[in-house]
């Protein structure tokens, strides 16, 4: 027994080096692989986060190689350290880069570092590597937590390869060890064995806790981003409803009621010097809510009366010269035979001068209110709301939000190249997104919905 164990042990060291060897090689091999799809998907998608992890994956691979020199001089355990060292940053730098992989990450590293630990590095020095890698897994865990503001969202073929990549070399690694594990030592089973079962023990803890943890996170996720999706659309009904009151605001205003007294009097000097007033009444409440683009008083034939103008730096009475005929535009027709307090709202669009959309792009939505002189029609009172100044409500938060038309067209998009896809023929819709929500998206039913990404 005692010439068998000193046997083993002369021939632990040389087994120590072919079998570090090997895994060198294998490690080797994934990387190429590794490197091939990070920087296929980088270049698909054109994230800088895929570029640089593919280079911390070239750099792994030159440690790699620069390791296997190592060993092969015999430096096993300079060159399977070195090895341990070079995986556990490289999945950190990924950790940091890819979000939502910090538990995962923290597996691979355990389970990896554990198995090729057990049969390239003396028993001391398992124990240690073991522990190098538990740290590494918390600190991976740690970084996922805090979520850096440049992390990538996994890409789906990169989500589906890096478990897979990882499963392959440990198989393979742990084939190995089950190849040579009759001609251990007594030491180098018991060694092995607690390192199978510690695996399996990580795994099933691991597993439960990720799936715990997944589901907690989801359920918070969908709570925060509800919340959020209520206090924006809270700011943007009430944005709305003021819009609604000042152009009521305005169809019964003292200028408004003393200008139709003038011209009903037939006084024509006396409603001269009310227009005149009114005119300028509507251009202070422009300057005092700075929402506007245009305020207009249009008579019962479509003619403007009194327009305000945003100018350069405040707001502009029209000459009676520039005043023209709407009688044929939309929002007149849509406006003038309301009853008494009801307000027309039009749909959200690019403003249009000329047949072109104006640029730089100016979303507009337009309310239109009938003004009455006690019974009688008198005209109708239209405003250009700046749409911008409740869109750009929609950026901020802890979620990206949306907001469509009818037929699904971006209004708002956290992407400016997918708004407005009626106006400008780009043809972007949530349809084309999100297929799968398109039924329940314009069901008019308040509801959540779950994407992959």
């Amino acid at each position: 027994m005692t010439s068998s164990s000193a046997d083993l042990r002369k021939k632990s060291p040389v087994n120590r080096q072919r079998n570090a060897f090997r895994a060198a090689v294998l490690l080797l091999v994934a990387i190429g692989f590794d490197l091939v799809l990070s920087f296929r998907l980088g270049f698909q998608s054109g994230d800088w986060q895929l570029f640089a992890r593919g280079g911390v994956v070239v750099v792994f691979g030159a440690v790699t190689i620069y390791s296997i020199r190592l060993i092969r001089r015999n430096r096993v355990k300079a060159g399977v350290w070195a090895i341990i060292w070079s995986f556990l940053a490289a999945m950190l730098v990924t950790t940091s880069l890819v979000a939502d992989f910090g538990i995962i990450s923290g597996l691979i590293e355990v389970f990896i570092v554990a198995i090729i630990a057990s049969y390239t590095l003396s028993p001391e020095q398992v124990g240690r590597a073991i522990a190098v890698s538990v740290a590494a897994a918390v600190v991976s865990v740690t970084i996922d937590a805090l979520d850096p503001v440049f992390s990538l969202p996994a890409p789906d073929t990169f989500r589906q390869a890096l478990p897979i990549w990882a499963a392959v070399i440990i198989l393979l690694n742990a084939g190995l060890i089950l190849r040579q594990f009759m001609s251990f030592p007594l030491r180098g089973k018991l060694i092995t064995v607690l390192v199978g079962m510690t695996a399996v023990t990580v795994t099933i803890i691991g597993g439960f806790f990720l799936y715990t943890l997944r589901t907690n996170l989801r359920q918070q996720v969908v709570i925060n981003q509800i919340h959020d999706s209520s206090v924006k659309e809270t700011a943007v009904q009430t944005f709305l409803e003021n819009a609604r009151t000042d152009i009521l605001f305005l169809s019964q205003s003292r200028s408004m009621d003393q200008y139709l007294q003038a011209v009903n009097e037939g006084d024509a000097g006396q409603a001269a010097e009310t227009l005149d007033v009114l005119a300028a009444d509507f251009r202070t409440f422009a300057q005092n809510r700075f929402i506007y683009d245009q305020i207009r008083f249009l008579d019962v034939t479509g003619q403007e009366i009194v327009r305000i103008n945003r100018a350069q730096g405040g707001f502009s009475v029209s000459a009676p010269e520039n005043l023209h005929n709407k009688a044929d535009r939309y929002y007149f027709q849509n406006s003038i035979d309301l009853a008494p307090g009801d307000v027309y709202v039009s749909p959200v669009d690019l403003n249009v001068e000329h047949g072109q959309v104006e640029r730089p792009y100016k979303p507009t939505i337009r309310y239109g209110t009938p003004v009455y002189q006690g019974d009688q029609l008198a005209g109708i009172i239209v405003v250009n709301v700046l749409a911008e100044q409740f869109l750009e409500l929609l950026g901020g938060g802890e979620s990206p939000s949306f907001l469509v038309d009818i037929d699904g067209y971006y209004l708002y998009h956290p992407n400016p190249n997918k708004r407005w896809g009626r106006d400008l023929g780009t043809g972007y819709t949530v349809v084309q997104d999100y297929p799968e929500l398109a039924s329940g998206l314009f069901s008019g039913k308040p509801g959540s919905f779950e994407t992959e990404d």
